[in-house]
């Protein structure tokens, strides 16, 4: 359907935002700061929102881009049950996961690589932060992330982006893609 995501500008791009992620880490060690949120508050709303998709409780999650899985940790404090996996280009991100929950699986892989080699599927799946890095060829980034969300997911998934609608002083285009929400929803029917 689309064109492959994977050249040298792509590469470049991902291999410099796995960098960075081993950098903060390093720095700041396993914390929602390293893994560019604020604060732990605006991490758990945006995962507030996620669980308001669907009774997640007593199905399958994956979780890509799952940083820490720190997604996982809020769940367990809502007492959630159920089979959980996350997937994460950075293998510091994925060891630190396997400490904190040896008993949920873990992929150190890029996602948008092996989606349609993935053989098992998801009741539902999510992704926080990951489609607003900003990569050469954002949409067919975006297009790409999507795709693969809608395919490995049985039931429903859910992602956030960053919104053009920010207030300017809170924006950081260098780093960052902001995404028009007119734009996304039109894409969304395309892809789905």
């Amino acid at each position: 359907m689309l064109s492959n995501f994977k050249n040298k500008k792509n590469s470049s791009s991902l291999s410099t935002i796995k960098k960075s992620f081993q950098l903060r880490k390093e720095t700041l060690g396993p914390t929602v700061e390293a893994l560019g949120w604020t604060t732990q508050e605006g991490q758990y709303a945006r995962f507030n929102v996620f669980t308001q998709m669907a009774r997640l409780s007593g199905h399958s999650i994956l979780d890509v881009g799952c940083g820490f899985a720190d997604f996982l940790k809020f769940l367990n404090e809502k007492k959630w049950t159920g089979d959980y996996s996350g997937i994460d280009l950075t293998p510091e991100m994925i060891d630190e996961c396997n400490l904190r929950f040896p008993n949920a699986s873990f992929y150190c892989d890029d996602f948008i690589k092996q989606y349609t080699t993935m053989k098992k599927m998801y009741d539902y799946t999510v992704c926080s932060g990951v489609i607003s890095h900003k990569v050469p060829y954002q949409w067919l980034f975006f297009d790409r992330l999507v795709e693969g969300l809608f395919k490995v997911s049985k039931k429903g998934f859910a992602f956030n982006a960053l919104s053009s609608f920010a207030p300017p002083h809170m924006m950081h285009k260098k780093s960052y893609h902001y995404y028009d929400p007119k734009a996304v929803e039109k894409r969304l029917k395309k892809i789905t």
